[in-house]
């Protein structure tokens, strides 16, 4: 007690941050491996290195460079790689249509001809 006066310590703070950090490298394929998960990140993040903070409420944050990239929960659904890799594909993909929408050029086979100079 006579140093602590002495030495005029101030008190602990109440609240410290006991978050769980580590760090993993998503794979060439976007995928990052955590607690048996699989989850397809977006394709910059590809190869790269990120940091994992969890919290003691399950809480799970994705850093890339110091900026949050992904939030979830342990509670929370994570669906199966291959439907999350069809999903992807689904919203990256335009629209679709029928072949016979498109307009061909059509022309007679002597133009070919002609330009390989065999029409002569």
């Amino acid at each position: 007690m006579e140093l602590w006066m002495k030495e005029s310590l101030d008190y602990l703070p109440t609240k410290y941050e006991v978050s769980y950090l580590t760090y993993r490298k998503i794979g060439k394929d976007g995928v990052m491996n955590y607690h048996a998960r699989k989850i397809l990140m977006n394709s910059p993040y590809a190869g790269q290195e990120v940091m994992i903070k969890e919290t003691l409420d399950g809480e799970i944050i994705v850093f890339h460079r110091g900026e949050a990239i992904l939030a979830y929960t342990k509670d929370d659904k994570i669906l199966p790689l291959s439907e999350q890799i069809r999903k992807k594909q689904r919203s990256k993909a335009g629209t679709f249509h029928a072949a016979s929408d498109i307009e061909v050029a059509v022309r007679p086979l002597s133009v070919y001809d002609q330009l390989l100079g065999e029409g002569e």
